[in-house]
């Protein structure tokens, strides 16, 4: 009777066979053995379990000896697992074998793509826009009252506010980037001595 790790397919045999690299067997007296499912390795012969890939890798085939590293732009924080996850929009992993979340775009900075490898992949949040959170898909437009006309490297991280004598309407809260890189002087017959303002007063 064959032991466990090994097995006997043919009949009248005095010698049992080794498992494969890639099988195991835990049962005494089989025929077959049985292959690694996905997410499982067995590098050595007649073994009588498979192990289970760790996090940061993976295996998306049977019966196999090893498993695969999850490449830069991917990560996986589960075992057992038979593909790696894409670092989502906003992030991502200069690193291969990445067992925790991806790392994160700046402050200033967004990223619309998945699956991304350097922190160089974060664009700068342009004139007329901000990012004043971790992680963002795209940047937020300034809001009324505020404008942003710098266009640094690092990104903006917030607006300023309109000045006194000028405003930006709600209206054009939402339009394009050009409108909120600036704000509009008062016309005549109208003055505005705040900051932040979304319209001038009238002139008594």
């Amino acid at each position: 009777m064959c032991p466990q790790g090994y097995h006997q397919n043919e009949e009248g045999q005095t010698n049992c066979k080794l498992c494969e690299i890639g099988t195991f067997n835990a049962n005494t007296a089989q025929a077959v053995c049985t292959d690694c499912l996905k997410g499982q390795f067995q590098a050595i012969v007649g073994q009588t379990t498979c192990g289970n890939c760790p996090a940061g890798y993976y295996q998306g085939s049977t019966k196999q000896g090893s498993c695969a590293d999850c490449v830069a732009g991917k990560f996986q924080d589960n075992v057992m697992q038979d593909s790696c996850k894409n670092c989502e929009v906003g992030k991502y992993a200069n690193t291969l074998q990445r067992t925790e979340t991806c790392l994160t775009c700046p402050k200033g900075k967004f990223l619309d793509e998945v699956g991304k490898t350097l922190s160089s992949h974060c664009k700068a949040c342009a004139a007329g826009f901000f990012g004043d959170e971790l992680a963002l898909s795209k940047c937020k437009v300034c809001q009324a009252g505020q404008y942003q006309d710098d266009q640094p490297t690092a990104g903006n991280q917030l607006c300023k506010s309109c000045t006194a004598g000028t405003y930006r309407g709600a209206n054009e809260e939402n339009q394009a980037d050009s409108i909120s890189r600036s704000c509009s002087v008062c016309n005549a017959g109208k003055f505005q001595n705040e900051q932040g303002q979304t319209a001038c007063k009238n002139c008594p």
